[in-house]
């Protein structure tokens, strides 16, 4: 997470490409939507994805198409995904700032996600 904060408050002295934000954000989000991680986790993840997501919206993008491409077996489960994955950013009147309050609502919202696009993502 110190990670995170660090390349979003000094990009120029973070060194981390646009890829490599991207490949992060990957295993993150694989990790919880995928993996299904135990409940206890899921907080101090989305404390990490949060930052991730700020400093490579265009990366997020990607790996959300990728994530949803590669594990949505249906055309109802991919919209369903969609849906979920642009309430991550779109609900609860977040704002693209590592706030306490907005730490809190991503919180809320990834709970949220992980309600809807867990069931489509993993489903056999």
């Amino acid at each position: 997470r110190a990670l995170t904060i660090a390349m979003l408050k000094y990009p120029k002295h973070a060194n981390t490409s646009p890829q490599q934000i991207g490949a992060m954000q990957r295993r993150v989000l694989q990790m919880l939507v995928v993996d299904k991680l135990s409940s206890g986790l899921v907080e101090p993840i989305a404390d990490t994805l949060f930052p991730l997501i700020l400093a490579s919206p265009q990366a997020y993008s990607q790996v959300v198409q990728t994530i949803i491409n590669t594990h949505a077996k249906q055309p109802q489960d991919r919209e369903r995904a969609r849906k979920a994955f642009g309430m991550l950013l779109g609900a609860n009147g977040l704002k693209r700032e590592l706030s306490t309050a907005n730490r809190e609502i991503f919180r809320r919202n990834i709970k949220e996600l992980l309600k809807i696009a867990r069931p489509v993502l993993t489903r056999r």
